[in-house]
């Protein structure tokens, strides 16, 4: 991804949301391929052409990639979920430098899944628990919660495959069960 976006970077439009030291560092780096670059931190500071979070949505749209560099705090937790994803431009990049809280995971898969749909590909969706998950034998009900959350409407048997991958079983050699 990052080898398509040197050799086609220029002209590109960068939402840096978060931006603080990091995210001045990042547009550094960005600005030699003539990246448009627009900073969105949590207050707007219009002296150094930042927006304040409170208008994120509307830059969404006419970005080309995002770049997530926030801290996850009660504020920041779940910022990117089904809102968030519907302004993003089709084809648009997101770069999660964040915490992992800070995107709403099954928010994220849903969303692909229904851009497969839309391209009429087949969505292949991974499902499966944590080891302390199936220890308190809780695996049902998390594949149940994963699956509820994280289908989009037009999901059906002839366009998306499911997987079962519980996390306790990669790499270990052992075969996963219900």
């Amino acid at each position: 991804i990052a080898d398509q976006f040197i050799r086609s970077g220029a002209q590109k439009h960068v939402l840096i949301v978060g931006y603080g030291s990091i995210g001045e560092a990042i547009e550094r780096r960005l600005l030699p391929f003539e990246t448009t670059v627009t900073r969105v931190a949590r207050r707007p500071r219009p002296d150094d052409n930042v927006h304040g979070i409170a208008e994120l949505t509307q830059f969404l749209p006419d970005a080309d990639v995002v770049v997530l560099v926030t801290p996850l705090t009660a504020e920041t937790r779940h910022l990117v979920d089904d809102d968030f994803l519907r302004h993003m431009k089709e084809g648009a990049l997101l770069v999660n430098v964040a915490r992992g809280g800070v995107v709403d995971t099954d928010a994220l898969v849903r969303a692909k899944a229904l851009a497969a749909h839309r391209a009429k590909l087949t969505a292949i969706l991974c499902i499966g628990e944590t080891k302390d998950e199936r220890e308190a034998g809780q695996a049902l009900a998390v594949v149940k919660r994963q699956l509820d959350d994280s289908l989009p409407e037009p999901a059906s048997a002839a366009n998306l495959i499911l997987a079962y991958e519980p996390i306790w079983a990669i790499g270990t050699g052992l075969t996963p069960t219900v």
